[in-house]
């Protein structure tokens, strides 16, 4: 059975994260980490992600303002180009709307 490509979304420091990427070492592990997503640029977790030879990407809410869904919209296009099926929350601070959510609908992990 052919793992999952997932993307891990942080803010900070990123530890969840870690485990995340220890435990899909395992080749029995269902998934395979295949991107690190931050709204923070200076996220330690990115580091932390590219240490460990996961590729990351930063989407920076800021330039947004309170436009949740044009930086959602920048969020999936970074999620779609690099084929993620599974998205997991760990330790991202944004409030995401119901339109994302729904995106991902049973494919969003908390």
């Amino acid at each position: 059975m052919a793992r999952k490509r997932v993307a891990i979304l942080i803010s900070g420091r990123g530890s969840n994260m870690v485990a995340l990427i220890e435990a899909a070492k395992n080749p029995d592990y269902p998934a395979e980490i295949t991107l690190v997503v931050s709204n923070e640029p200076a996220a330690e977790g990115l580091k932390r992600a590219a240490a460990l030879g996961v590729p990351t990407a930063t989407v920076d809410h800021r330039p947004f303002g309170k436009d949740r869904e044009a930086f959602e919209h920048a969020l999936q296009r970074a999620l779609v180009g690099a084929a993620i099926e599974i998205v997991c929350l760990a330790g991202f601070m944004r409030l995401l709307t119901p339109c994302f959510v729904r995106q991902w609908d049973g494919r969003l992990i908390n």
